[in-house]
């Protein structure tokens, strides 16, 4: 039985062609999901950055207002804030200031937590000690 190709040689290598470019089909689709994935990990990583810049802004102002506090009123203990989307951000925003009185000192604990009904909340803790001497104030 004959070949129906013009030339016998290339009736053999019909084929190779088709395995040729399966081939360079299989490798552009490992590549290009390879830099889908690098991609999205890269996005990931950026909102997990940024995430965690914010919660340690966030603990600031929390220590920056437990001081305030501290200044017109000494019996402040602490307080929780919650933010929202009414407040104008994107996640849900908790920052617990807890105030401890020792003998000499009283030490500001905050704790900010941010983005935490994505499953994967980032907190970030402050904390800030005020001995005796630095406490008092003129009259």
């Amino acid at each position: 039985m004959r070949c129906p190709c013009i030339k016998q040689t290339t009736c053999g290598r019909r084929g190779v062609v088709l395995v040729v470019v399966l081939a360079c089909v299989a490798i552009i689709s490992i590549l290009l999901g390879t830099m889908i994935k690098s991609t999205l990990d890269w996005r990931r990583q950026v909102r997990y950055e940024t995430w965690n810049s914010q919660a340690g802004w966030l603990a600031e102002s929390g220590l920056r207002k437990a001081v305030h506090e501290l200044n017109s009123n000494r019996k402040y203990a602490g307080e929780v804030w919650q933010l929202n989307e009414a407040d104008g951000l994107l996640w849900p925003v908790s920052i617990d200031i807890k105030v401890t009185n020792k003998s000499q000192q009283k030490t500001i604990n905050v704790v900010a937590t941010f983005a935490e009904e994505t499953g994967r909340p980032v907190r970030a803790h402050r904390t800030l000690i005020i001995s005796a001497s630095e406490d008092k104030t003129d009259d």
